[in-house]
Parts: C-alpha cells; structure tokens; sequence
C-alpha cells in the first residue's frame, strides 16, 4: 500500500472512530458526500504473518493505483440494534447499503414471523433490511413437517408484518446453513424434505409478501463443523431463490497468498465457483457474511484477503445483490472497530477500500 494512504487510514481509524464522538450520533442518520452512490446501487493471528500478508497487500494493490469504486451494494452485520449499524458507517466513511440481522429464533414462531425485535429499533435505518430466518423455531419443528406445509399459515405473517413497517422489500435469508451440523434445521444426508421445506415456505411468503426476496446460502468446504452433504444437492431451484451465497471468512483454508487465494477461492464451493453457479443459474450474488478470522484456526490479521475479496467484487459487480461484512468478536474473531480492534492492518485496509471517495 501506499504509504501515504497507509497512514491517512491509520489516522482515520485511530482518531475518527473515537467513541465520545459516536455518543449522541444514533439519533440522525450518517449523511457522506457520495451517500448517494450506494442508494443507487441499492436498488438493486499468528504475528507472523503479518509480514507475509503486508507484503501481499501491497503487491495487490497494482503498483499504488487508487482501488476501484465502490459501486454495489455493500453493508454489514455490525449489530442488531440501530448504533451499532451507524457506529459501522462512522468507522468506515461509508454508508450501509444493507444490515444483516438475526431474528431471535429461540422463544417461538413470533420471534420469526413477527420480528419486532430486530425491524421495530431499526425504523431508523436508511438501508435494505437481510433477515436470517431458519425454516423453523429452533427445537419447535422438523423438515418433514415444514415439508408438508404445517408451517405455512405462520410463514404467511411476515410479509405483512414487514409492508406494515415500510419494509415490504426485505430479503430473508432462509435456513442459511443447510450443511451446517449446528443449525437443527439442517438437510438430512437425504435433503428432499428440506428442499420441499424451503420450497413451502417461500410459496407462503411470497403469497403474502411479493415484494421479498430469497436469500440461500451454505458453509463452504472444509469447515470441520460441516455435514458430509454436498450444498449444491440441496439447491431448492431457480423458481424459490432470488439470491446465492456462502459464508466467506479467511479460514478452511486460509488465503496468505495468491496460492492460498486461488486454491480456496475456487475449490468447488469457494466463492469464486459460487459466483461461476449464480451466473449460470440467472441469480445474483449474496454474501451475508464475510470478513478476516483471527480465531478459529483463522489466518489472523490479514488485510490481503480484504484486499483479494475487495478486487473481487469489483470484477463482479454486476451480478452483486449484496455483500455485508461480519463484525464479530467470538465466533471467528473478525471485528475491525475500536481502538482495540483484534485486527488493525485489516481494518486499515477495509476502511481505505470503502472509505468515501
């Protein structure tokens, strides 16, 4: 990188996302010079490497030439509740284009299909609202049952639910993890059920909310908490999804070179192979989580694979329908705010890549 750039970011990062400086701001919404941009877009660990991956990023970034726009739909998972989302847009100089949420998925059908909480303390939020739905309340269903339509008459909530709240045009990201061994609504090695469970439930809520959009995405290869199913055997159809994706982070394998980028970008469900499936299928991409992992057996604080995913985007705008950053302490360790970010020359590179300009 540039050292000039290098030390604007770092300045930035360092001096413009001091929290007695968030304190008052979530009453209004972020207003940047080019906010117009993404608006319009919308409508549509190791200290070791450090080296390595510096090195890496500096080569990636073709001889100190600026980085290309920003012009798709970008966002994040930073919170559930509204400062949290606009402490993001603080941290990075940009507006988010979209927030992905989590419903709360444990005390019943209501928590899914009538999701005061996140949409109600979101009213404020200028963006497209992504909503991870599971098929089902966890502990509260199955796929064989889901399959044969018991669900429909609650699914048929929530499209209404939404329009009430001007948010009619919501995506769901339904069952995501289909492959994961975590989430109780997972395929069985058999997925027909599931399929026909998904299909269900996207027939109840389109009859009811037209205006959503179909998220489907999957764990890639190589996560050790992952079932034996191969995803792309549980793909519900053209007709039921809208959206593809898969959650990208910087682990199973990592990525700390142009090797390590391309082996894990284009095994046969990287994102590199996923983007080659959307486009074949007519779709367009969803990336609801993505970002660096300095944890889970993750390749740490790596801002060449920002880099890499970032140049990525660019060359596949077109068929973007969003991406959203996953900022996170615990489950992969991949937060970028704060003065105590557990990844600095990451955060350094994100915020010099999505920064206003």
């Amino acid at each position: 990188m540039n050292a000039g750039r290098r030390l604007a970011a770092w300045l930035w990062l360092l001096g413009g996302c001091d929290t007695n400086v968030i304190v008052g701001y979530a009453a209004e919404p972020v207003v940047f010079a080019d906010a117009g941009t993404d608006a319009s877009t919308d409508a549509g660990m190791d200290a070791g490497t450090d080296a390595g991956t510096d090195a890496g990023t500096d080569a990636g970034t073709d001889a100190g030439l600026p980085p290309p726009p920003v012009t798709w739909p970008t966002g994040a998972h930073s919170s559930n509740e509204l400062p949290g989302l606009q402490e993001f847009e603080v941290f990075r100089g940009r507006p988010l284009a979209v927030a992905v949420v989590y419903v709360d998925r444990i005390t019943g059908w209501p928590g899914l299909v009538e999701p005061g909480w996140p949409v109600d303390v979101l009213t404020g939020f200028q963006g497209r609202l992504v909503l991870a739905e599971p098929l089902y309340p966890e502990n509260m269903g199955n796929n064989q049952d889901c399959a044969a339509g018991l669900y429909d008459a609650e699914w048929q909530k929530l499209g209404p639910f939404l329009a009430a709240r001007g948010r009619a045009d919501t995506t769901i990201r339904l069952g995501w993890g289909v492959n994961d061994a975590e989430k109780p609504w997972r395929a069985d090695a058999d997925p027909t059920d599931w399929i026909a469970c998904f299909q269900s439930v996207v027939d109840a809520l389109r009859s009811t909310g037209p205006e959503l959009t179909i998220a489907w995405d999957f764990n890639p290869e190589g996560r050790p908490d992952n079932t034996a199913l191969d995803p792309f055997t549980a793909y519900p159809g053209d007709p039921y999804v809208d959206f593809i994706g898969i959650e990208h982070f910087d682990r199973y394998p990592t990525a700390l070179d142009d090797a390590g980028w391309d082996a894990k970008c284009n095994a046969p469900t990287g994102l590199c192979s996923v983007i080659a499936f959307t486009r074949a299928h007519g779709k367009r991409l969803a990336l609801s989580e993505w970002g660096v992992a300095s944890c889970a057996e993750g390749g740490g604080d790596n801002p060449f694979f920002v880099r890499k995913t970032f140049d990525l985007f660019a060359e596949h705008a077109d068929v973007i329908a969003y991406e959203s950053y996953f900022e996170d302490d615990e489950s992969v360790c991949s937060r970028l705010m704060g003065s105590d970010t557990l990844n600095p020359l990451a955060a350094a590179e994100y915020v010099m890549l999505y920064g206003s300009r």
